[in-house]
């Protein structure tokens, strides 16, 4: 994260909710009848009750945890995994169409989600130089020519099919 706010997310029992530590996003509805979101359990927070605190981070992460709850709120109650799954269908996808390339190959065979990692057959620094002269950035170079690529659900098949096509033609 570069020594900036992260995020974290995981799911309790009713019963627990007063125990995890964090900030808790809850939905509402305002004077106006329109949705909303606040942080709840306000009791946890170290500047009301500090010697029983549960939640002790710093204000300036309620802003991200607030449009993370909005996020999640908006894609809906099956739209985290729904989005999980578009990923690791799309990292397989941009896989297979680098491989296609002739450009990498696997250095190992192993199970992945939305990450996966690559060898290169030529300069992996300079092909990533090239590739982000073309507008693109082609992973992250580590010894040995391996390249670490990373896929989300922003990126479209028809832009993952440019891109190893920009690689192949290097």
């Amino acid at each position: 994260s570069f020594g900036g706010p992260g995020l974290g997310l995981f799911a309790c029992r009713e019963r627990h909710v007063r125990q995890m530590p964090g900030r808790i996003v809850g939905r509402t509805v305002d004077a106006d009848g329109d949705t909303g979101f606040v942080l709840t359990f306000s009791t946890r927070e170290q500047h009301i009750r500090r010697e029983r605190a549960t939640s002790n981070i710093c204000s300036n992460h309620a802003l991200n945890a607030l449009a993370a709850g909005a996020y999640l709120a908006a894609v809906g109650r099956d739209g985290l995994a729904g989005i999980a799954r578009a990923c690791v269908a799309k990292a397989h996808h941009l896989r297979g169409a680098l491989l296609a390339t002739g450009r990498f190959s696997a250095p190992w065979e192993a199970p992945f989600g939305y990450e996966f990692t690559l060898r290169f057959g030529g300069d992996a620094v300079a092909m990533h130089a090239a590739m982000l002269e073309r507008g693109y950035l082609a992973g992250v170079v580590s010894e040995d020519a391996l390249v670490t690529f990373a896929v989300t659900e922003r990126r479209t098949r028809a832009q993952m099919d440019a891109f190893a096509a920009e690689v192949a033609a290097l």
